[in-house]
């Protein structure tokens, strides 16, 4: 399926540390998504499919999940990839679920590109005024 033309997911890591032969070197590493030109219900199954996996996994195991996270964070890759599957939130177990890991990524997706739209927050997040019509007319705001 056709991607939409020019626009990318990103995801990476940033600052990556490794030992090359004794030297200490930080590297990057990105992932650049294409989305399909467009969502369908399908696509939203999985994701429905992938968070609830990842929510039950969450709830049943909250230390690993804080394991899992740190790991990421200290950048320990194959530890957190290790305890990924231990916990039922690896690709492969997310497929067997019905699911298909990159379900999450669309979500993700969605989250950023209203985030990015969003002139980054500055607009008042409350909710609109009342029009003076319906059955909230008169209600105060």
């Amino acid at each position: 399926m056709p991607g939409t033309a020019g626009t990318n997911l990103v995801i990476g890591l940033t600052n990556t540390p490794q030992d090359v032969n004794g030297l200490q070197v930080a590297s990057d590493r990105l992932m650049k998504i294409t989305p399909p030109a467009t969502i369908g219900t399908e696509h939203i199954d999985y994701a429905v499919k992938d968070l609830e996996a990842i929510l039950a996994s969450m709830k049943q195991h909250p230390r690993e999940h804080v394991e899992l996270q740190n790991a990421l964070l200290r950048q320990d890759l194959p530890k957190a990839l290790a305890i990924a599957d231990k916990v039922g939130v690896s690709e492969a177990a997310l497929t067997q679920q019905g699911g298909a890991q990159w379900g999450v990524v669309i979500v993700i997706a969605i989250a950023a590109a209203l985030l990015l739209s969003s002139d980054s927050g500055s607009k008042s997040s409350s909710p609109p005024k009342s029009s003076g019509s319906g059955s909230d007319a008169g209600t105060p705001q």
